[in-house]
């Protein structure tokens, strides 16, 4: 039995979207997956024409949904196969599965003893607003609420803490012309809570 859930294809585009992003963030990023770089390198190609057409049809319209539907097909064809190639290349072993960005099959529910940091983190500039920036994220189970905190690229300090109990945040009055790292961590039941997720970045305007 594998290890992967194929689910994604019933999915929303945006969440077809969130996992593609993840998927390339994660594998791309680690050693373990190099023999499946290029494999990577193509889902990228097609995420990210894939992605804009997403927000492009947004703002509405027959065309812009059009072509979202058309460039969503080989993104998630090749997700698709990526999926089965992690899933030989696994052997079984769920680590390696569930380092490489893709959701795991349920399975019996356990007490959660660790809090996982969010995953799929994206962010995008709000339309017609001057430093305005919608980050989006998926909580790991467990998840009540989240605290997210931003940094311009180069310092040190975290700043301009938030929190929300949502899976996504408009942040407002960032500098202009700047690149901001934004991270985001989990709060459960209790005491539990995540360490902050992979940081992620873009140049405010």
């Amino acid at each position: 039995m594998g290890l992967l859930s194929f689910s994604f294809s019933n999915e929303s585009p945006k969440n077809q979207g969130l996992l593609a992003n993840n998927v390339i963030q994660n594998m791309k990023t680690n050693a373990l997956f190099v023999s499946l770089n290029p494999e990577v390198l193509i889902l990228e190609e097609h995420y990210i024409p894939f992605w804009e057409a997403y927000n492009e049809a947004l703002k509405g319209g027959t065309d812009r949904k059009t072509l979202r539907e058309t460039l969503n097909i080989p993104m998630l064809k090749q997700l698709n196969k990526l999926g089965h190639l992690v899933e030989a290349f696994a052997n079984g072993d769920t680590a390696i599965a569930q380092a490489s960005g893709f959701d795991l099959k349920k399975t019996t529910k356990t007490s959660i003893k660790t809090l996982l940091p969010p995953t799929d983190i994206t962010l995008s500039k709000v339309e017609g607003k001057l430093g305005w920036v919608e980050m989006f994220w998926k909580g790991a189970q467990g998840s009540k609420s989240y605290d997210i905190i931003n940094r311009e690229q180069g310092t040190t300090e975290w700043v301009n803490g938030k929190h929300t109990t949502k899976q996504s945040i408009i942040i407002t009055d960032l500098p202009l012309g700047k690149y901001v790292e934004f991270c985001v961590s989990a709060k459960g039941t209790g005491e539990k809570a995540s360490d902050n997720s992979s940081i992620v970045g873009i140049w405010i305007s």
